[in-house]
This record gives structure tokens, C-alpha cells and sequence, in this order.
């Protein structure tokens, strides 16, 4: 297994905690890191456990690369590659790793507890003894993660979804795979639009069910009708507190590619109605989250149609793609996110307002991860442009980076992101634009 840690890691005075947050939340992994070290009085470092081997500029700190996958397809390949897995396949990997516990009993010899900050908390299954986990309970963020229990959830609350159909097993869907095309379908388990779409025929029905991990062959599928002429995909960060408040953060908007996520955009184009809503149905989820003890940050998708339609159709009890955005949006309204989270995740009341949240930060913005057109595709330069803050900084600047080995050969995930800042939501396409495509001249060499 690869690795790197400082050389007096085991006997200098520096708390470390693990990071399962992949290179694109590397402004989190840091703000956490000082959010701990001023809740504590002492300072704490991350490890970062990472999925594929980092370029030089994220090379230069502790991390361990923890990937089955990806290890046994370099050996065959004889060279790097980016295989990225989901975050529940990282968490089930990380619990069941000696080598992370041997590291942690280590360093519970000079310090109380081995924090782990996750992306989520589903199939994260740690010995309280050595880990203090800084997110929800583990079996209550993988019960709602459950997609089944998320449409039941939604239909139990009241709230507008789209019509769908529940299917236990592989083989029931299969039975009834000629009533079932066309439709959208999920699997227990996605997340970011993976392992869910567009079925249009009986074959591309049995080409998705070939695709899935075993968790989700094993498990039950939810079908549903089309939802069509889509013109917005909003989305809500927002938290439960320690004393059982709600509070929706930031509204923006989802940049997808068919139903694949691939970032946000911010402010939101809703209308003053949908928001209106949106925020009814997050309180509503955040009250019923609440009520079964949930605690910390949890998000929620939305599409609207032509028509004006508006149904939810996820909930996610974790972190969200844009967390790290969303930070640093806040910070630039001297709110810090993982103050806050620590906070809860302590058990501690937060004197929070609404309305500091509603404020617009005065600007917009937009993140997107950087997906080559092509698996297979090697990685020909590294690059680095600017700081991810300095976008919010200096408004107008963009960032990009790309995170992995020269030489690496891209399989599954992404490779890099991107972040801008504008005056107006209007500016953003363009310089999104020339932001990618500078970045492909320089990595990919198109």
C-alpha cells in the first residue's frame, strides 16, 4: 500500500485525523483541520486517504492510496491509473483495513481519539474506541441513502415526486421488463447519477443491470416515468442542528450531463414560488431527520419542467458535490461550515439565522468535476491554476487542477475541477468554457 506521512507522525505533538474526502474537497480537509485545532487548542493534521496516485502539487502532504481496484488494474496496466470508486465502496474499505487501524491504536498513544471526517457516514462501520466519526449516525445515513426508502419517505411526508414503481429483486424487473420501457431507473444504492438512467428498450435494461456493483444486483430498483422537458435540477444544502433545527444554506442550481452530476451553479434560477417550495420541502425532510436523530449536513435534489412542475427526487444524508463551494461561499460572509458542523457533530447548540443564509453573497459561481471525453485516456501534463479561494476572493478569477500522476490512465470517475466566479450567473458558461479548455490543452493534449 502507498503512503505518506511525516516522520515524527507517531511522536510529535500535532492530533491527526483521517480525511475521506477526495482532492476536490482538499479546502475542507484544511478548514476542518482549523476547525479542530481552535476547538481543541492544538493543532491537527489530516490524512488523506485518496483513490488514485496525486500529480506533485497534491503530493505534498500525509495521505495513504487505498483502492483494491485500482492497485490490481495498475499492476496489470504497469502503469498509474484513476479509478475512482464510490464513497461507499471507500468507506467499507477503509473499515475493514488493518493497516488504518494499526495506525490509529498508534496514535491513540498520544492523543484521545483518531477523528474521521467523511463524505458520508453510510457503510462506515468503525470501533468507537479508536474513531470519533465527524458525520450522522452510520446506519441511519445508510438507511436513508436507501433509494427505496427515500421514494417511501417522499410519499410518506406528502411530498411531490414522480410516479414510480417499486421491484424487489433483479429477477422481478426482469420479469416485467417489457412494462417497464421507457422509464427512469435506480438502483438502491447511486449516487451523482450513477447507477441510475434513462432505459428506452428491454437490451439497455439488461446492459444496466450488467453494469452494477453487487450491492446493487442484490437489492431492490425503483422505476419510474420519464420526467420530461426538465428546464432546472435544484438543489439544497441545509442542516439539522444539535437541538433539532432545520436550516437550508445555500440554493443553487445542478450542472448535469444527461443524469450524470457534474457540478452547481449559483444563485438559482428558480422562481420565487419553487423556492418557496423547496425550502417547505427541505424543512419538512429536515424535520422528519431530525425526529429520528439525525444530525449534521444533509441535501436534497429538485427538477422543475416546462410546465412548472417541481418534484424531489433525492435525498442525500451526507455531504454533496458542492460542499466545498458552498464553504467557501459562506466564508465570504464570515460563516464557516465546519465550525458549524463541528459544532453539531458535538453535540452543541449554534446561534444561527435563516436569514444570514438567505443573503445573496453578491456574486455568482459555478463548479464543475473535469470527466476526459474518452476512458483510456492517459494523462500527459499536470496542471494547476491558482487557489480554489482565490475565485471568491477576487471575483472573476476561475481555478483549475487537475489532481493525479502524469502517466496515469483514466478509467472511471474524474481527474480534475474547475471553479469560477462572475458578476452575474450569465457570465459563467463562457468562462467555464475557456476554463476547460485550457485545461484539456494542458492534460489531455486535445
Amino acid at each position: 500500500m502507498d503512503y505518506q506521512f511525516d516522520e515524527d507522525i507517531y511522536t510529535n505533538s500535532v492530533e491527526y485525523f483521517f480525511s475521506l474526502h477526495g482532492p476536490r474537497f482538499e479546502y475542507m480537509n484544511n478548514a476542518m483541520a482549523a476547525s479542530l485545532s481552535k476547538k481543541f487548542g492544538k493543532e491537527f493534521r489530516q490524512i488523506r486517504i485518496i483513490n488514485a496516485w496525486p500529480s506533485a502539487a497534491y503530493d505534498k502532504s500525509n495521505y495513504i492510496i487505498l483502492n483494491k481496484r485500482g492497485y490490481k488494474l495498475a499492476k496489470d496496466l504497469k502503469k498509474p491509473v484513476v479509478f475512482l470508486p464510490d464513497y461507499e465502496d471507500v468507506n467499507a474499505e477503509f473499515t475493514q483495513n488493518l493497516f488504518i487501524l494499526q495506525i490509529a491504536k498508534k496514535l491513540l498513544q498520544k492523543q484521545r481519539t483518531v477523528f474521521v471526517y467523511p463524505f458520508t457516514t453510510a457503510f462506515l462501520e468503525l470501533p468507537s474506541p479508536e474513531f470519533t466519526v465527524l458525520g450522522p449516525n452510520n446506519e441511519l445515513a445508510k438507511n436513508l441513502d436507501n433509494k427505496i426508502n427515500q421514494l417511501k419517505l417522499f410519499n410518506k411526508l406528502g411530498l411531490p415526486c414522480n410516479n414510480a414503481r417499486i421491484f424487489e429483486t433483479k429477477d422481478d424487473l426482469l420479469e416485467h421488463e417489457y412494462e417497464v420501457v421507457p422509464s427512469y431507473i435506480s438502483a438502491t444504492y447511486t449516487s451523482g447519477g450513477n447507477e441510475s438512467g434513462l432505459i428506452y428498450s428491454p437490451e439497455m435494461l439488461h446492459e444496466f443491470l450488467a453494469k452494477l456493483r453487487l450491492i446493487n444486483k442484490k437489492n431492490s430498483f425503483i422505476v419510474s416515468d420519464i420526467f420530461e422537458n426538465i428546464v432546472l435540477a435544484p438543489n439544497v444544502n441545509a442542516l439539522v442542528t444539535s437541538d433539532a433545527k432545520v436550516f437550508t444554506l445555500v440554493l443553487s442550481d445542478q450542472i448535469l450531463q444527461g443524469n450524470r452530476y457534474l457540478g452547481n451553479i449559483y444563485p438559482s434560477a428558480v422562481s420565487e414560488t419553487h423556492k418557496h417550495e423547496i425550502y417547505a420541502i427541505t424543512e419538512k425532510i429536515g424535520k422528519y431527520l431530525a425526529d429520528q436523530g439525525y444530525r449534521g449536513l444533509f441535501g436534497c435534489d429538485f427538477l422543475i419542467n416546462k410546465a412548472g412542475e417541481l418534484v424531489v427526487v433525492d435525498l442525500n444524508p451526507r455531504h454533496q458535490g458542492g460542499y466545498a463551494c458552498n464553504g467557501l461561499a459562506l466564508k465570504t460572509k464570515d460563516i464557516s461550515l465546519t465550525d458549524i458542523e463541528l459544532s453539531v457533530l458535538l453535540g452543541e447548540e449554534v446561534q444561527l439565522s435563516q436569514a444570514e443564509f438567505d443573503n445573496y453573497v453578491g456574486f455568482a459561481w459555478s463548479h464543475t468535476k473535469v470527466v476526459p471525453p474518452e476512458k483510456g485516456q492517459t494523462i500527459h501534463g499536470e496542471y494547476t491554476h491558482n487557489a480554489i479561494n482565490l475565485p471568491f476572493s477576487s471575483i472573476g478569477k476561475s481555478f483549475a487542477a487537475e489532481f493525479y500522476k502524469k502517466g496515469s490512465v483514466f478509467i472511471e470517475g474524474y481527474i480534475g475541477y474547475q471553479v469560477q466566479t462572475a458578476k452575474e450567473r450569465h457570465e459563467l458558461e463562457t468562462k467555464a468554457l475557456r476554463t476547460r479548455e485550457d485545461f484539456d490543452t494542458h492534460v489531455l493534449g486535445l
